[in-house]
């Protein structure tokens, strides 16, 4: 499907902010289809992923193509929100709305703004100027970085003192002597985070990459080497990121901030290399000659035996870091990247955290770790679940379930912790599970833990050689027997699961997070050139296009997702990277 002709384009953009009050935005977009001043786009972002409002705001624009709906995947501030609008806008002048809105014939204001350099025309009545009745140019706007997308309100006086700090001018009156400038004494006295440098940028979606980075954060400020993360929670969906972020003192970038403030990383470090987020910032790091990352930070089903798509996991990526030895044999054949091979950070924080006393109630509980998520193999959650919580009861135990974020299971809700998946791991005994990351945790932990594949995973991360460190359970009575010998696999995994660590996840010996840091800040040490920057915020202009600011990247007014990674990947074959095939550089 190719896109239809384009419509010319209007005069003004308008954004209008829907903070979750679906009544505000519907009433707005009413009032704004009924002004007699018609040569706008509204861009209508709403912040509340809930359906109903997304259905409630299309309902309102009534198919009006002037309109375009963009809801988030999570709640976000109005920052992010403004951002979004502000770089999907087409135009060259904006306008902020807020609620119900009377526009004035802004015919004659937007001749003024074409005639003089003003960043903004303030067109209110009262006081001001005021976001709702002030036209600003998108470009002055884009130019300080756009809006601040923390928790923190970027109120009117703090974005106007931005504007006018960068030495813009706001017209207030109808003749040039009603002009506003800033003061001389607060001349760059509200920094933008656009006018730092930016080595290193993060691309973390879970609350455990972000453990990761926080790990990190140490060895790379000794190393000089600094860095953002970037907060993708309104586009991908609540994962804890936020809250991790604060636990580990990690600072977070709106992608908004990021795209706007057209920064240009070194290196371009995430944590996956195919999903709508991730691949194509990546394509578009690699087209404009930026460095790019990847960490296996856990597992990772690299063939695809099992998901049945076709990902290529971490072979964009012209770097990648292994969690392991035993990970090197899926990219003994890759071709255009370098291997690295340090080990999993966090795997190693657990490995080095002493020891919980156990108690009574602890020698009882088991865990059964339910992660069917993102379509994979789900078809079998709700027999396997209930497979693992019979087993346990039948084997004399008492079933404790932690849950995936993304696991859509609804069976014995009386059963699911509260806690996250590492607090409940720390109060139960041993863990039941699949092909997951918490197979490694729960070594990490020396807690027995029990693979139990009544479902056939095809993928041999766990199957190969669990090198006498774990069972592997086919079926219930397998488990039940298995789970029978759960004090003799205490001793065992003391005595064997080392080793099947140290090949799995990196080497007790070996200092991961000073190898891992050195890896990044070398790779960080490449300087942009100017050129290359212009480059990579061009095409994350256009992927901004093609996906909506990448909210709806199977919905984008230019087609669907896989048109936008052909595109991008024109690029990519456009550009002057140069494959040299594949470099070993062992971590161990």
């Amino acid at each position: 499907m190719h896109p239809g002709p384009r419509q010319p384009i209007p005069r003004i953009s308008l954004i209008l902010c829907v903070p979750g009050h679906t009544d505000i935005g519907t009433r707005a977009i009413a009032s704004l289809r009924e002004q007699a001043f018609r040569d706008f786009e509204c861009i209508v972002v709403n912040c509340s992923q809930a359906d109903p409002s997304k259905e409630a705001l299309n309902a309102a624009a009534d198919g009006d193509p002037r309109f375009r709906i963009i809801s988030f995947r999570a709640p976000a501030s109005i920052g992010a929100a403004r951002n979004t609008g502000l770089r999907l806008a087409q135009t060259r002048y904006v306008a902020l709305i807020q609620g119900q809105y009377s526009l004035p014939d802004l015919s004659r204001q937007l001749d003024r703004m074409d005639a003089s350099r003003h960043a903004g025309l303030y067109v209110g009545l009262v006081e001001g100027p005021r976001f709702d009745q002030t036209v600003l140019r998108a470009d002055a706007v884009r130019a300080i970085g756009g809006f601040v997308e923390t928790d923190e309100v970027d109120d009117e006086a703090r974005f106007f003192a931005r504007l006018l700090d960068a030495g813009y001018t706001l017209a207030t009156g109808p003749t040039e002597a009603d002009t506003i400038g800033a003061k001389a004494s607060s001349r760059a006295s509200c920094s933008t985070k656009n006018q730092r440098d930016l080595p290193i940028l993060f691309i973390p979606h879970k609350d455990y990459h972000v453990w990761t980075i926080g790990l990190l954060a140490p060895q790379l400020r000794a190393l000089g080497a600094e860095f953002l993360s970037l907060d993708l929670t309104p586009q991908w969906g609540e994962a804890g990121v936020r809250s991790s972020a604060q636990r580990y003192q990690v600072e977070l970038l709106g992608l908004g901030e990021f795209v706007v403030g057209r920064f240009a990383p070194s290196v371009v470090v995430t944590f996956n290399d195919w999903d709508y987020i991730s691949r194509p910032l990546v394509l578009a790091a690699r087209a404009a000659g930026l460095g790019t990352l990847g960490i296996v930070e856990g597992i990772q089903d690299y063939d695809d035996v099992d998901t049945r798509a076709e990902r290529k996991a971490y072979r964009l990526v012209e770097n990648v870091i292994l969690p392991g030895a035993f990970d090197y044999r899926y990219f003994v054949n890759a071709s255009g990247q370098r291997v690295f091979i340090s080990g999993i950070p966090r795997i190693q924080a657990m490995r080095n955290q002493p020891e919980t006393a156990p108690s009574l109630a602890m020698e009882r509980r088991v865990l059964i770790n339910s992660n069917f998520s993102y379509g994979v193999l789900t078809q079998h959650r709700d027999q396997w679940l209930a497979s693992a919580v019979q087993a346990v009861r039948r084997a004399g135990y008492e079933p404790v379930i932690s849950r995936h974020p993304a696991d859509m299971g609804r069976l014995f809700p009386e059963l699911v912790s509260t806690e996250d998946f590492y607090q409940t791991l720390q109060t139960c005994c041993a863990s039941v599970q699949r092909f997951a990351s918490g197979i490694l945790e729960a070594i990490a932990y020396n807690k027995p833990v029990f693979y139990f594949n009544i479902h056939n995973e095809k993928v041999d991360k766990f199957t190969f050689d669990p090198m006498g460190a774990y069972p592997v359970s086919r079926s219930e009575d397998e488990l039940v027997a298995d789970l029978g010998e759960l004090h003799e696999w205490q001793g065992r995994v003391r005595a064997n699961g080392p080793a099947f660590l140290d090949l799995h996840a990196g080497r007790r010996t070996l200092d991961i997070v000073t190898k891992t840091s050195e890896i990044i800040a070398a790779l960080s040490a490449v300087p942009v050139s100017a050129e290359a920057a212009a480059e990579f915020y061009g095409y994350l202009r256009t992927i901004d296009e093609m996906t909506d600011a990448l909210c709806e990247p199977d919905k984008g007014r230019h087609g669907p997702f896989a048109q936008l990674d052909g595109a991008v990947e024109r690029l990519r074959t456009a550009s002057r990277m140069r494959n040299e095939g594949t470099q070993f550089i062992a971590g161990q």
